[in-house]
């Protein structure tokens, strides 16, 4: 499987924990557009978080809110629960424009 594919289905069982009634609740009022570039393999992921749910488009959204740069390992390893979200913000892994404490919510998906 190739990079982009595996960071997708693994953000789709991410995204599948907001049929959880107790998840769901803490995204009440997040509506907020996510675009992350993964420079390695230059390709682009955009979420699109609206009423509890959220959608994966396979492409950039220059209007996001919050603009993310790394790379797919870094994606991966936090997908895969091998790298803390905030480390990889503090360490420089991750790069962003906008309010990135606008999606702390999202660390009840990566629990």
């Amino acid at each position: 499987m190739n990079r982009i594919n595996e960071i997708y289905k693994k953000l789709e069982l991410y995204i599948e924990k907001l049929k959880n009634p107790k998840i769901a609740k803490k995204f009440n009022g997040f509506n907020t557009s996510i675009q992350i570039y993964l420079s390695d393999i230059d390709k682009y992921i955009s979420l699109q978080f609206k009423d509890q749910n959220c959608r994966i488009f396979k492409k950039p959204n220059k209007k996001a809110d919050v603009k993310l740069t790394t790379t797919s390992d870094v994606i991966i390893d936090i997908l895969n629960r091998n790298l803390d979200y905030m480390e990889a913000f503090i360490s420089g892994k991750i790069q962003s424009k906008g309010n990135i404490f606008q999606i702390d919510v999202l660390k009840y998906l990566l629990e």
